[in-house]
């Protein structure tokens, strides 16, 4: 095996040791207690991100924002609260 052989092992053990390491949710500090292994190019903490209970989303009509967990009750305040003005033009 070549030199060049053994520091390409060696990268490609480094590299799935670090896939392996115990990741946290980038949100924890707002309350969610996610962790599993971070995965190549820190895919698995990217997927839980995509459906986190805590990330961020913002309301279409007023720009608002809120979890996805509020997102329900806000839209219909939100559009009651559009629906009751009239519009002046």
């Amino acid at each position: 095996m070549s030199l060049d052989g053994v520091t390409l092992s060696l990268n490609a053990f480094a590299e799935a040791a670090v896939w392996l390491l115990e990741a946290r949710c980038p949100l924890s500090d707002e309350g969610c207690d996610w962790t599993g292994p971070l995965g190549a190019k820190g895919a698995n903490v990217q997927a839980h991100h995509e459906k986190c209970d805590f990330r961020v989303l913002t309301c279409p009509f007023c720009s608002e924002d809120t979890t996805p967990s509020e997102m329900e009750s806000h839209l219909e305040e939100c559009q009651e609260s559009l629906s009751s003005k009239t519009l002046s033009c």
